[in-house]
């Protein structure tokens, strides 16, 4: 194998992205996709004319690809529904309110900053390194 050099490059996130999707589809390291693509790669040699029935193909392709993807999407989101419906629910039944009241009750008592680490988290603040909890 010859010697490998490191080398710094410049690449949109649309070309890293698909760096990534196609070293992942195809099994390999995103460093050795990128060097056959380097050798696959000639300019000069003339690129066969697509027909509109390739095109259609690829179009196609891309139709099914986004609607894979959407069909995920939805079913993501329907699942998150799910679970908020059911978490709202809960909140409102008050065997439910009154042990998560106990189980604040108790991490409370076990920990006095709690309500600080609360205000923190709710505030999305970083705590200082000098801080303590």
């Amino acid at each position: 194998m010859p010697v490998l050099i490191r080398k710094h490059m410049s690449l949109s996130h649309h070309n890293i992205s698909k760096v990534r999707e196609l070293a992942v589809r195809y099994d390999l390291s995103e460093s050795e996709l990128v060097r056959r693509a380097i050798q696959a790669y000639d300019p000069e040699q003339p690129r066969p004319a697509s027909t509109p029935e390739d095109q259609e193909k690829v179009a196609e392709a891309v139709l099914d690809h986004v609607q894979t993807a959407l069909g995920a999407a939805i079913k993501a989101v329907e699942s998150a529904n799910v679970r908020i419906d059911e978490t709202l629910v809960s909140l409102n039944d008050p065997n439910r309110r009154i042990s998560i009241a106990l189980e604040v009750r108790k991490e409370m008592d076990g920990n006095p900053g709690f309500l600080d680490e609360v205000s923190y988290m709710m505030a999305g603040a970083n705590r200082s390194s000098g801080e303590s909890s």
